[in-house]
């Protein structure tokens, strides 16, 4: 190689070492400068990450801590520290904001926030909105229950003078702050009690409250293993019509397969858990079956009552429901009755008058049940539309020795409707009734509710 070559050479391995030490620079600063930009986002991240835990910690509307917020700091605390959690709601708020408007509803709560707030910071306990009605309150010592200004001051909270405020129902419980969750169940226990008791009062949780939540537990089980598995079944209460001597139709009354836990206890707790609409769907739909069935079989069909309760009246597309399986089994609407008890007769609404009449315009009949029970006003019996009319057994057993219930039921036939008194067991009632016109007899003195097979080929001639 020449000298000129060599130099030549050296000069291109210069440029080239050149380069790649500024692409190494290059490389180096942007490798710094992602470094720096990664931390920049993390450290970013992270802020935001915490503003994001103390707003979920806290409530914009009052300032007080969330729920979260407050079952983080119990979760801090350990040992056996003895604890008072007072569990707040407020009383038909969504009435209120109808009344006042939404805005006045948040000011209550804004307003009872503050209240609670200035209380928690002189008493040294924790405050928080624990949901959207409710407030919780938690004394780290021992429950001030005994103590009568806490108890005002509290009540203070709801009983506000300068702003329009809704009432509140309040349970109180005491505990260990170790077991901070089951002292914050039993102030629920409490609160639902208050409730129950009429609102706008204070109750302290018991044993008895206890016992009857480990009840509805129970009761709820059994309830959804029914919906799951098909463990509901209907009876059928045989009437009796006194005139033609023969059974006119039956009452489907709802219970749970294998169980003797019955519906006086089961309906209310499917009202409170929500699940009355699925069950009350149920009941209907094995009623209609059955009726297809019996047709099928060549039976004389007889109408079939089945119960409505309260809850159901939010089950806004039943009728169409209804109208569509009576189509589907071929079953004529004339003979299902749909039983809805006095008191919601007399407490009707707009949107259950609509429901009524609506089932009277596809055919189905209504009957009014339990009628003395509790509600009884004669001057509205010509306005309810229902065919029937069925007597209370607390009317029977109360009215028929001293004639009284004639004049129901000479009532009853002037306003064109038919009477059944059930509950009825003996024989002299039976007497009775039939002497005085009451049309059709239900009772364990024909029979008791019975399955399908055996309902349908009970035979009363021989207690006529």
């Amino acid at each position: 190689m020449t000298l000129n070559e060599l130099q030549a050479f050296s000069a291109w391995d210069a440029m080239f070492l050149s380069v790649c030490a500024s692409a190494l620079i290059f490389l180096h600063l942007y490798y710094m400068h992602s470094l720096k930009k990664a931390e920049k986002q993390r450290k970013l991240a992270e802020r935001r990450c915490e503003i994001l835990q103390r707003d979920l910690q806290n409530d914009t509307l009052t300032g007080l801590l969330s729920r979260e917020g407050i079952l983080a700091r119990l979760r801090e605390t350990k040992g056996k520290q003895q604890m008072c959690a007072v569990l707040m709601d407020l009383d038909d708020l969504s009435l209120f904001n109808d009344a006042y408007g939404r805005k006045a509803g948040d000011e209550a709560i804004h307003a009872a926030g503050e209240k609670l707030r200035t209380l928690a910071m002189k008493h040294k306990a924790l405050a928080a909105r624990f949901g959207g009605n409710e407030f919780l309150l938690v004394f780290q010592r021992e429950c001030p229950m005994h103590n009568e200004e806490i108890r005002r001051e509290i009540e203070d909270i709801f009983h506000d003078h300068t702003h329009v405020m809704p009432t509140a129902s309040i349970g109180m419980a005491s505990g260990t702050c170790d077991e901070y969750d089951a002292c914050i169940l039993d102030a629920e226990a409490a609160m639902n009690e208050a409730k129950k008791k009429g609102k706008d009062m204070i109750v302290f949780y018991d044993e008895a409250m206890g016992q009857r939540m480990d009840e509805l537990a129970w009761i709820r089980l059994k309830l959804q293993k029914a919906m799951q598995e098909d463990g509901f079944e209907l009876l059928y209460q045989p009437k009796v019509n006194l005139a033609a001597g023969k059974v006119c139709g039956y009452e489907a009354l709802l219970r749970i397969r294998d169980s003797t836990l019955s519906p006086a206890r089961f309906i209310p707790a499917a009202e409170q858990f929500g699940w009355i609409v699925q069950i009350g769907r149920t009941a209907v739909e094995m009623a209609v079956r059955q009726i297809a069935e019996w047709k099928k079989e060549g039976r004389d069909v007889h109408k079939v009552s089945v119960n409505f309760s309260p809850g159901q009246m939010r089950d806004r597309e039943f009728v169409p429901w209804l109208k569509n399986l009576l189509e589907q089994y071929d079953v004529d609407p004339s003979l299902i009755t749909i039983e809805i008890t006095e008191s919601m007769f007399m407490t009707s609404t707009g949107t259950s008058l609509k429901l009524f009449e609506e089932l009277r315009k596809i055919g189905v009949e209504l009957d009014l049940d339990d009628f003395g029970s509790g509600y009884a006003n004669f001057s509205w019996l010509g306005f309810l539309p229902a065919s029937t009319i069925k007597l209370d057994k607390s009317i029977v057993d109360s009215w028929l020795k001293n004639g009284t219930i004639a004049s129901i039921i000479d009532m009853g036939h002037q306003l064109s409707k038919s009477i059944i008194a059930e509950g009825v067991e003996e024989r002299w009632q039976y007497e009775k009734l039939k002497e005085l016109g009451c049309d059709v007899i239900q009772g364990y003195y024909f029979s008791k509710p019975l399955p399908a097979g055996d309902a349908v080929s009970l035979d009363v001639s021989a207690l006529l």
